[in-house]
């Protein structure tokens, strides 16, 4: 997912600030990057649902956005199947991650069509002027695109990393 990527670790105030101009110099426009999920695309009619449908389904009890909200913001909760696995496991119930998936995947594919932009067209248009594009995400690939494709924002995006499935 990586590849042509360079990790870089901050150093000395100075350090920074050379790299910075350094990088400036080299690349041809700066590079802007978006994370998907309610920064450019509101999930709360989709992934946020998608989620509560899940847990719901295998818990029989109803489940609140706030509980969704809260788990969240923990770290290390972004992965929305993970997120549903945490609200089962909170209420002592054993579930296999391939079924919390399978049953998950179910609701979220019959909601991703309500899934909009949340930053305009004009906008997206003008920082492309500026910046080359892109989008990280911890969503499966063929769920990035078609969202992008479905809402016609694809074309201001120069590269999608995403997550890869085995």
């Amino acid at each position: 997912l990586l590849k042509n990527c360079l990790r870089i670790s901050i150093g000395t105030k100075e350090q920074c600030q050379r790299l910075t101009n350094e990088l400036r110099r080299i690349l041809e426009k700066e590079i802007l990057l978006f994370d998907m999920d309610g920064v450019l695309i509101d999930v709360s009619e989709s992934y946020i649902i998608a989620i509560k449908k899940t847990a719901e389904f295998f818990l029989n009890k109803e489940i609140t956005l706030n509980e969704i909200r809260t788990i969240k913001s923990e770290p290390g909760y972004n992965n929305e199947w993970d997120v549903t696995e945490k609200l089962i496991l909170k209420r002592n119930l054993k579930i296999k991650k391939e079924d919390i998936i399978r049953i998950y995947q179910q609701y979220y594919l019959s909601l991703r069509d309500n899934e909009k932009p949340i930053i305009s067209k004009k906008i997206l248009k003008k920082l492309k002027k500026k910046f080359r594009l892109g989008i990280v995400t911890g969503r499966p690939r063929k769920e990035a695109e078609y969202t992008l494709k479905i809402n016609n924002i694809v074309e201001f995006f120069d590269v999608i990393i995403a997550m890869k499935i085995a």
